[in-house]
């Protein structure tokens, strides 16, 4: 049977120009953003955030990420500070530019023009106060029912 359309593929379309190139990061703002404005009068904001992993001998490392956030994304980010966890969506991008020795360069960073969100929960917590943890309740789980799911 070949595929005539998106409802073939439980209502996902698919095709060659559906790529995606989403990029999520939670972590820290390591500086407060910094706001301006185009000759257009478009908001553009740089954000410097810190995300922490433990390596593979348990160590923990941090890593640096730039955002340029734009349009409300920047406006929105305006109200936010150094220290302040953030989740952010938006996409990577590298680019290429010279150096003032006319060496090429280039950088990556995530670009978002979605929402930035300002997470609400203590400092060394993962999930909100209340949300599932995960941990058994103690009740049987038992098997899905295939009727229950949507697709």
């Amino acid at each position: 049977m070949t595929a005539t359309g998106p409802e073939e593929f439980g209502g996902i379309a698919r095709g060659a120009n559906m790529d995606k190139n989403i990029h999520i990061i939670e972590g820290r703002l390591g500086q407060d953003p910094e706001v301006r404005y185009t000759q257009s009068n478009k908001a553009v904001a740089n954000l410097s955030i810190a995300t922490t992993f433990k390596d593979r001998q348990g160590e923990e490392r941090t890593n640096w990420q730039r955002v340029q956030a734009w349009g409300k994304c920047a406006e929105g980010a305006a109200r936010l500070s150094k220290g302040d966890h953030v989740v952010v969506i938006g996409r990577v991008q590298t680019r290429k530019w010279q150096d003032k020795d006319g060496k090429d360069r280039f950088s990556t960073e995530t670009v978002s023009d979605g929402p930035v969100f300002k997470a609400v929960w203590p400092a060394g917590d993962r999930a909100p106060q209340g949300a599932p943890t995960g941990e058994p309740t103690g009740e049987p789980q038992g098997e899905p029912d295939p009727e229950e799911f949507p697709f």
